[in-house]
């Protein structure tokens, strides 16, 4: 190229260096020759690709660790909601000094959990619903805790709602507590404890009530009155399993 010939600054150019026509200028003194085409490093798609995957994989690792940690006994897990954004510097299309380029992955989680208590609790009113309708004055008794089994959890919505199906065991008496009981029986003859005993089961069970056998019996055995102290009283049920 003669001397004094380039002169022109492509509007590409112009723009990548950030300045104007007005501002900047070009020209060669002296005539320009050899030169040629030369390749330079640059960020592309497929780098970011490599690099994030690298890092999600370390950090699905690092959330399923500390999900452990969080999760007690009895709690479900639904299917982790992830949001992520990966940031390159240089960013892609641009030239990489030295070939090399830094990424960072924003990753962010939320996942649904269900406590262990809370399907206790919905287990428990599950059960007692289902008592209600076969054997009206029964429930599950509150001192025993109900036992699940085959618990599991399904995801729905990409992870923002979960199911779960579960097998749920308690423990069933009559509808009426030690307390209730105790005063009934309290200060009163055996015989006639005894007789007002089966008389609170007949009025609150009915018909069920011909099926529960009971029984009194006093310590010192030649004492004919019940205890005047209701805590003096001690209740023993005997149990059946439903589920």
């Amino acid at each position: 190229m003669p001397a004094n010939s380039i002169t022109v600054i492509p509007p590409e150019s112009l723009q990548q260096i950030g300045a104007s026509a007005n501002e900047l200028t070009v020209t060669n003194p002296q005539p320009t020759s050899g030169g040629g085409l030369g390749s330079v490093p640059q960020v592309t798609n497929t780098d970011v690709d490599t690099i994030k995957s690298q890092l999600d994989t370390r950090l699905q690792q690092e959330m399923r660790d500390w999900l452990k940690q969080q999760l007690h006994n009895g709690d479900m897990a639904g299917q982790p909601v992830v949001q992520e954004q990966v940031n390159a510097t240089p960013a892609v299309g641009q030239v990489t000094p030295g070939g090399s380029f830094t990424a960072t992955l924003t990753f962010q989680a939320a996942v649904l959990v269900v406590r262990a208590a809370d399907i206790q609790e919905a287990a428990r009113a599950a059960l007692n619903a289902a008592i209600q309708k076969l054997q009206q004055g029964y429930e599950l008794l509150s001192e025993k805790p109900v036992s699940i089994t085959s618990l599991k959890g399904t995801s729905h919505n990409s992870g923002s709602s979960l199911t779960l199906t579960l097998t749920a065991t308690g423990l069933v008496g009559p509808a009426i507590s030690d307390e209730e009981l105790q005063s009934q029986l309290s200060g009163k003859a055996k015989d006639q404890a005894l007789n007002d005993l089966n008389s609170l089961l007949a009025t609150r069970l009915g018909k069920q009530a011909v099926d529960i056998q009971t029984a009194i019996s006093v310590n010192p055995s030649f004492y004919p009155w019940m205890p005047l102290l209701r805590d003096h009283i001690h209740i023993h049920r005997n149990i059946v399993t439903v589920s």
